[in-house]
């Protein structure tokens, strides 16, 4: 990835990590960690990475929360990096 891509990655993760801390009050979120994030090399996509503490069910429901949220608002301003 280049120096670009690497910042705006990051900008990504620490932003999406916020949104689910203090914004997303979905209680199967509770332990959700946003491990990294990739962008294209044209910055229009990312991929955002999480990890579930918990069994099968626990990650299953996170995802579900996640995907349930996915155009929301709040992720959808993120455009503005």
């Amino acid at each position: 990835m280049s120096g670009r891509q690497e910042k705006v990655a990051t900008a990504i993760r620490k932003e999406v990590a916020m949104l689910i801390l203090n914004e997303m009050r979905d209680p199967r979120l509770a332990m959700v960690t946003v491990t990294t994030a990739t962008v294209s090399r044209d910055l229009t996509q990312a991929k955002i990475f999480v990890s579930v503490m918990g069994d099968a069910a626990e990650l299953d429901a996170a995802v579900e929360a996640l995907r349930s949220e996915e155009h929301t608002s709040e992720l959808q301003s993120l455009r503005h990096l």
